[in-house]
């Protein structure tokens, strides 16, 4: 199983470590998620049971991060934790799995709260997200929402383009580069 695959289902089960690789860092190593040779300076374990640990550069360190985050705001709402809509988290958590979720901004004057449709709380809500392609509702989101869903694309979208071979023994930057055309076809 691809290293990526095993990445995603470890963050869904909630069930990886990241620690920062002690002594010195300066020189490149291979990173394990994009087979490419760069600074990695934390190291994964992707179960509790697995016994090796993974070099990863900062940047997947970020990526991968922010989805935890992500996932564990989803946890907290589907358990009633946080105050939110639950259904449409876990609809949404789907929808950024599938690769079928549209973010918009709100056209015209946005300067006055709503109800974010996420956090139930009034909010400036400057974007609103439609869950599916058939779906006809849109559902108000604030910007901190937009930004925590982006975060988790971006990664699904990088974590797809490793499984592809489209990432591959390439800098983080001619990385980036590489995945624009790409990402303007979607």
């Amino acid at each position: 199983m691809h290293l990526a695959t095993r990445l995603l289902e470890c963050v869904e089960k909630n069930c990886l470590t990241i620690e920062p690789i002690p002594g010195d860092n300066s020189y490149p190593r291979k990173c394990s998620l994009t087979e490419s040779h760069k600074l990695c300076n934390y190291k994964i374990r992707l179960d509790t049971e697995d016994t090796e640990w993974y070099s990863i550069s900062q940047l997947c360190r970020n990526r991968i991060a922010a989805v935890c985050d992500f996932y564990t705001y989803i946890r907290y709402i589907q358990q009633g934790l946080v105050k939110s809509e639950a259904e449409l988290a876990t609809r949404l958590l789907e929808c950024v799995e599938r690769n079928c979720l549209t973010i918009e901004p709100i056209p015209g004057d946005n300067s006055y709260p709503r109800k974010c449709s996420l956090t139930e709380s009034h909010k400036l809500c400057n974007y609103k997200i439609r869950l599916d392609t058939e779906d006809t509702e849109w559902y108000s989101i604030s910007q901190l929402c937009r930004n925590r869903i982006a975060a988790v694309c971006d990664f699904y979208t990088y974590i797809r383009y490793i499984q592809q071979g489209l990432v591959k023994s390439e800098g983080t930057l001619a990385a980036s580069i590489c995945t624009i055309p790409l990402k303007l076809r979607n």
